[in-house]
């Protein structure tokens, strides 16, 4: 009995640590090495950040981790032509799950923030793209499979004019915190957990009185 009892409680704590999540870029997610700080991205990458890598098409990036593990800054300054990158988690994430964040985004002119989800080779992508500039903390969320690619994406698209070469510049700087991913358990795993915890709530019930009169 009591070996039942302990197996329905580490059921139970199971179930609740699946829904359970740490708010920063940990484990996995984590941002380091290098130590936390202010990266100029000064071309084509790929440069790796711990558990991600940037990879810039064109121009030049900004990578801030000063503030890891709460904060990732991304951002492109100044852009007279077209320019973007993006930065994925590599390798691959390893279990199905919810990747949920905070995001601020200032600038000026065109471009756009996006985070998107994919499989290998970028097949497959399914992409949310924020044009607009946003000035409060904005929760965004999106479900991940195993073996599945996420990835930021910033992009300012500046532009030059021939033949006076007169400029219009461009910047997209984002800000993203209270990142976290909540693993999402196999089927059975979970019909498992569930069962677990309705044996222990059951072991729990109040014992009825013997012999008390009617």
């Amino acid at each position: 009995m009591h070996n039942t009892l302990a197996t329905a409680g580490i059921s139970v704590f199971l179930l609740g640590s699946v829904f359970a999540s740490r708010a920063d870029f940990s484990g996995p997610f984590a941002l380091t090495p290098p130590n936390p700080g202010v990266f100029e991205i000064p071309g084509p990458g790929p440069i790796s950040f711990g558990g991600w890598v940037e990879e810039l098409n064109a121009g030049r990036g900004t990578v801030d981790t000063s503030l890891a593990p709460q904060v990732l800054g991304l951002g492109i300054d100044q852009a007279s032509r077209p320019m973007a990158f993006e930065f994925i988690t590599i390798p691959p994430i390893a279990q199905s799950g919810i990747v949920s964040f905070d995001y601020l985004i200032t600038g000026q002119n065109d471009g756009f923030f996006s985070w998107s989800v994919y499989e290998f080779g970028g097949s497959n992508r399914r992409e949310t793209i924020v044009s607009n500039l946003v000035a409060t903390p904005t929760l965004a969320s999106v479900s991940v499979q195993a073996g599945e690619f996420f990835a930021f994406r910033v992009a300012a698209n500046g532009n030059t004019t021939l033949p006076d070469q007169t400029a219009v510049f461009a910047t997209r700087e984002v800000r993203i915190d209270n990142f976290a991913f909540t693993p999402i358990p196999e089927p059975g795993s979970l019909v498992l957990l569930i069962v677990g915890a309705g044996v222990w709530l059951g072991f729990r019930r109040p014992a009825s009185r013997v012999g008390s009169k009617a």
